[in-house]
């Protein structure tokens, strides 16, 4: 025995190697006999089946000859001792998985070649074990047993192939039909239970059945008939208690689809699981839904009679009308959609006269938050009158929910339209004006407004233009337009102080960098203007020629913000305002016109009102605290337009040395300096009023006898309030003689102000001799950052006060004096490279590279690369640049261009995608998703074909996705299925994902299918046509149904032809698919087409029925059936 036992370990070893030839050698060698090592703890077919031995060892094992018939019984002794001897002998009987039967291993393990193999040598498909334990167990009942993990064998696969294998079970007695739908439904397999239910419930002995009662003209009633049909579906409670506690939603739409008995059977089972139910509508995508409301709705009760039923429809509807929520899977034949479903709500719970307090206020809500425009368009076509005397609607909080939405602007317009037509949108309903104004205020508290949003607010200020909701000229409106501008300028002056943004900002016009709130006042006052795109250039001022200056000047200084030139200088020269407009007056917000010029710091605009004669006489003070005083440019605007602290040359300040400075009274100065000096009783204020050291007061004041007098007694580095020093003021002036002397008398030439060095406010004034003095001293720290953490290069490289070639060479200066090239700005994380990539500038960049900055850095907030960077700005030619350097090239992983080219494919276009492919990418990569798949994500035929031509296999795959032509299926996009289809690109529906993915596409997609695939698509489109024959062509020859059945419940022509006038019949005998054939006779299918050839469907099926061939008793089959079919 222990020899035995050693042989069978021997050549289990070697089975485990799926080595045949060593197997044969070792059994020969040592003469053994296989049947010897059989006994009643092992038995080797079934082990090894269940091992899942190779085909060929297990082929060998059946040539063999070690048994005389493969319909027998091995109990597995050694697993039942070892785990279930403590058992009770009532549950041993249930353990079916301890009983072995070759044909049932290999079915349980999917290995169907294997099967066949027994099949071939007389297996019994049909075969049943009995013994003293169990009696009539066959392979449908085993399957459905248990196994060691406490689940069950049968699925979709195994059930199929049972079918196609002749497998008959009466299963009719002892109510086989109930037991196996319940274990069915616990599987929560909803292929596996419609299957079960089509393959042996509607089988062809029921289509016999009833066919034979047509024959016989036997007549029957329509009771008679669900008789029938109920004792042969047996869907029991326990299968929807099993399928609830399971919580297989999907099986339970399929058991009510085939449940035939009385309605109130179905309610009351419904009535009992209220709770569980209710948590299955809110899942699955709505099918679940959709299918329980149109069972419900459908049925001819009084819904009051299941009060908390028809609640919980209610809750259902109002929670979930959102686009296609409701679209109906393969359970309904009749409703296309939400809108329908929607309806034959309503109408059931209007006419069963259910309280309908609140629904429709909140079907309107949910269908503007959930984004579906055709529920709103239904609804104010169909029920408005219902909409109108809902007083629980609060329509302005719709509209505010519409605009603060993420998502798009459609629905907004749909409702604004809506609400118009029906006389709803007005002041009685809506307070347009508190809207704008809540509007405005949660943006200034959240800071949340996107160019979405943007948009949205516009098209809703456009509509009260449109619909003349407003008397635009009345000083209501006035006030409305002061109260939406109140802090438009503070607010952006906050952020301004904060993050220093004036250094920043690019004045190159009104622009999306703009804050997004002036650019909706400025979206009013265009609208007020009349200013189109088409004509920029005039402007009607009717509406606000009778505005008070104040308000005026409002609409001035939003333009102003702008930096709208044109715009502006459009207002002041039109003769009706001329005489209403004081450019020296405030607005409504007490701003001066002048002051919103220093705050954007244009130069053109600050000029051109001066010269219109704007006063520029404001107090120092008001000035200096205010943030315009950071801005080095228009600090230097004011200085050369000499403007400032003149008016104070006649002060009347108590302070005598101050008033002595103002009156450039340098005897007067002498003499107190003197007897400050003399008397230590006498305590001379550092500073005056208004911040300025008396040092720093004469030189702004140009008095240089005073200046130079009370350098010899005073700190030349002290700051005033402003953290400014008297260098930073001489290099705002671009004074190079001050500065020297400065420099001579041992200023610290590296203290910064509230913000910059004095290298970076000679840059950001523009004071190119200062900078070059600074440049060149010995002392100066170049490395010196500022308070955003960016240094003197960074703040260079995006600075417009230059012209490309001055950068270049202020650039080059820095390098050589040793500036960091590579230094990391700690708040942003971003390079000086990437500095120059944003300001998508090719000549600073490769300055950059060529003077070694790091091209392979990554920013680390980010995650991106130099060359995302530039894909961001959207800069082909510094992209170009970087992929051609050598460097980057080396350091950049093939994994990195996948991202890359993911992101460029999605959105950029072709001439980026070449090149990244011209840098060697695989487009073939088969551990990851073919760039195929993003292109037609994004439904580009153009890129689609480009990577094609360029190497892409169009039957690429990765892991377990779906081929590239079930993606554009999914996408529906009929030009590039269509291409896809001409380069050969295929479904392997042998593949599960394939199968699975294409399944779902019919029944979840079915409206975006329907829409593809109609009678009058498929008739007058012949690219659609061609596609969906290709579809059916395969499905055919994989004996797949599911698009056969889509054809058929969609009323399509089932004789459809093909460019070779081939029909599906045609197609389907071909292929010897018996099943196929019947189903097409049954549903239509016309037995005497011809096709192209001149061949009749009658020859075809002739010529298939050929003695050689496969299969060839089901070709005869075939063949006998069209010949009893044809005229």
């Amino acid at each position: 025995m222990k020899n035995i036992k050693q042989k069978i370990n021997k050549i289990l070893e070697l089975i485990k190697k799926r080595d045949l030839q060593q197997l044969e050698k070792y059994i020969l060698t040592n003469k053994i006999e296989l049947k010897s090592l059989n006994n009643k703890n092992f038995d080797l077919l079934t082990h090894i089946i269940d091992y899942n031995a190779s085909y060929d060892i297990i082929e060998y094992i059946i040539n063999s000859h070690v048994y005389d018939t493969y319909n027998y019984v091995f109990f597995d002794n050694e697993t039942y001792y070892k785990y279930y001897h403590s058992n009770s002998k009532d549950e041993n009987k249930k353990l079916y998985f301890l009983y072995k039967v070759p044909l049932f291993c290999a079915i349980i393990n999917n290995n169907y070649l294997v099967a066949d193999l027994l099949l071939k040598n007389k297996a019994d498909i049909n075969f049943k074990i009995n013994n003293d334990d169990i009696k009539d167990i066959d392979i449908l009942h085993y399957l459905c047993s248990k196994n060691n993990n406490n689940d069950f064998y049968l699925n979709s696969r195994n059930l199929k192939y049972l079918k196609h294998k002749g497998f008959y079970r009466n299963l009719y007695k002892d109510n086989a039909i109930s037991e196996t739908i319940e274990n069915i439904c616990t599987k929560t397999d909803r292929y596996l239970l419609e299957n079960f239910l089509n393959y042996y419930v509607f089988d062809n002995y029921f289509i016999l059945l009833l066919l034979s009662y047509y024959q016989y003209k036997k007549k029957i009633s329509k009771r008679e008939l669900n008789h029938i049909i109920k004792k042969r579906i047996g869907i029991t409670e326990l299968c929807y208690h099993n399928a609830i506690k399971s919580k297989f939603f999907n099986g339970l739409l399929i058991l009510m689809k085939y449940d035939n008995r009385d309605s109130d059977i179905i309610l009351n089972i419904i009535h009992k699981n209220e709770d569980t139910l209710k948590k299955f509508a809110y899942r699955n995508n709505g099918h679940f839904n959709f299918y329980f409301i149109q069972k419900i709705l459908s049925l001819e009760k009084n819904l009051n009679k299941y009060n908390n039923l028809s609640k919980m429809l209610c809750c259902i509807i109002k929670d979930h009308t959102r686009k296609d929520i409701y679209i109906h899977s393969y359970f309904s034949n009749d409703i296309n959609n939400d809108v329908e479903v929607l309806n034959l709500f309503l109408k059931t719970m209007i006419n069963h006269k259910y309280n309908m307090e609140n629904v429709f206020s909140h079907l309107l809500s949910n269908a503007i938050s959930k984004e579906n425009p055709d529920v709103l368009t239904f609804l104010f076509e169909n029920y408005s009158n219902y909409i109108i005397n809902d007083k629980s609607i609060d329509f302005e909080n719709l509209i505010w929910t519409r605009i603060n939405n993420d998502n798009f602007s459609h629905t907004l317009k749909v409702l604004i339209d809506g609400l118009y037509k029906n006389g709803l949108f007005n002041h009685e309903h809506i307070n347009i004006t508190k809207l704008l104004l809540d509007l405005y205020e949660e943006e200034l508290i959240s800071n949340s407004i996107n160019s979405n949003k943007t948009y949205k607010i516009k098209l809703f200020i456009k509509a009260i233009f449109d619909y003349n909701l407003y008397d635009f000229t009345n000083t209501k409106f006035q006030n409305l337009l002061a109260k939406l501008s109140i802090n438009y300028n503070n607010t952006y002056l906050k952020i301004d102080l904060y993050n220093k943004k004036y250094y920043e900002c690019k004045y190159t016009g009104y622009n999306d960098n703009a804050q997004p709130w002036n650019k909706i006042i400025l979206f009013i006052i265009e609208n007020l203007l009349k200013i189109t795109t088409n004509n920029m250039n005039e402007a009607d001022v009717s509406l606000i020629k009778n505005y008070n200056k104040s308000c005026l000047n409002l609409i001035l200084n939003t333009i102003i913000l702008t930096n709208d030139i044109n715009l502006l200088v459009l207002l002041l020269e039109n003769k009706d305002l001329k005489s209403n407009i004081d450019i020296n007056e405030k607005d409504s917000n007490n701003n001066y016109p002048i002051m919103m010029a220093l705050k954007i710091g244009n130069n053109e605009i600050f000029g051109y009102l001066i010269d219109y004669g704007a006063n520029f006489n404001m107090s120092i003070k008001s000035y200096i605290e205010s943030s315009y005083y950071y801005n080095s440019m228009a600090f230097k605007m004011i200085l050369n337009q000499n403007l400032l602290f003149h008016k104070f040359s006649k002060g009347n300040s108590n302070n005598l040395l101050q008033e002595a400075i103002y009156r450039n009274d340098i005897n007067v100065v002498k003499l107190l300096i003197k007897k400050e000096s003399e008397d230590i009783n006498y305590n001379m204020p550092f500073q005056n009023k208004y911040g300025f050291s008396f040092l720093i007061l004469s030189y702004l004041l140009n008095h240089e006898e005073i200046f130079h007098y009370l350098v010899n007694y005073m700190d030349i580095n002290d700051s005033d309030n402003n953290d400014k020093t008297i260098l930073h003021y001489a290099i705002i002036k671009d004074d190079v003689e001050t500065i020297k002397f400065l420099i001579d008398n041992q200023i610290d030439i590296n203290k910064t102000d509230y913000c910059e060095t004095p290298l970076n406010i000679a840059i950001l004034s523009k004071s190119k001799k200062a900078y070059n003095i600074l440049l060149n001293n010995e002392n100066l720290l170049i490395n010196e950052v500022n308070m955003r953490s960016e240094s003197t290069l960074m703040l260079l490289i995006k600075n417009h006060n230059y012209s490309m070639e001055e950068k270049l060479s202020m650039i080059k200066n820095l390098i050589q004096k040793g500036i960091d090239i590579d230094y990391i700005n700690k708040k942003n994380g971003k390079s000086p490279l990437m500095y120059a990539i944003q300001e998508r500038s090719l000549p600073m960049v490769k300055l950059l590279i060529n003077h070694g900055a790091n091209i392979n850095y990554i920013n680390k907030k980010c995650m991106y690369d130099s060359l995302f960077y530039a894909i961001f700005e959207n800069d082909i030619t510094i992209a170009e640049f970087i992929l051609k350097n050598d460097v980057y090239i080396k350091r950049c992983s093939e994994n990195n261009k996948r991202l890359i080219l993911k992101y460029i494919i999605t959105y950029k276009s072709i001439p980026w995608i070449k090149l990244l492919i011209n840098t060697g990418l695989d487009l073939n990569d088969e551990n990851n998703y073919s760039p195929l798949y993003y292109a037609i994500i994004r439904k580009s035929l153009s890129i689609v074909k480009f990577l094609v031509e360029n190497g892409a296999n169009v039957n690429h795959t990765y892991q377990y996705s779906e081929s590239l032509l079930i993606t554009a299926i999914k996408y529906a996009d009929l030009n590039i299925i269509e291409y896809l289809i001409d380069q050969k690109a295929t479904i392997n529906f042998l593949n599960n994902q394939d199968f699975n993915e294409f399944n779902n596409i019919l029944y979840k997609d079915s409206i975006k299918i329907k829409k593809l695939f109609n009678n009058k698509n498929i008739n007058n489109n012949n690219s659609i046509r061609k596609i969906f024959y290709y579809f059916i062509q395969m499905m055919i020859s994989y004996n797949d149904m599911s698009l056969l059945k889509f054809l058929v419940r969609n009323n399509i022509d089932v004789n459809i032809k093909n460019e070779d006038g081939n029909t599906p019949l045609i197609e389907a005998i071909k292929c010897g698919s018996l099943e196929i054939v019947n189903y097409l006779i049954e549903n239509g299918a016309n037995c005497n087409e011809i096709n192209n050839q001149g061949k009749s469907v009658y020859e075809i099926s002739y010529k298939y029925c050929n003695p050689n061939s496969i299969n060839y008793n089901i070709r005869k089959k075939i063949h006998n059936i069209i010949k009893n079919h044809i005229e």
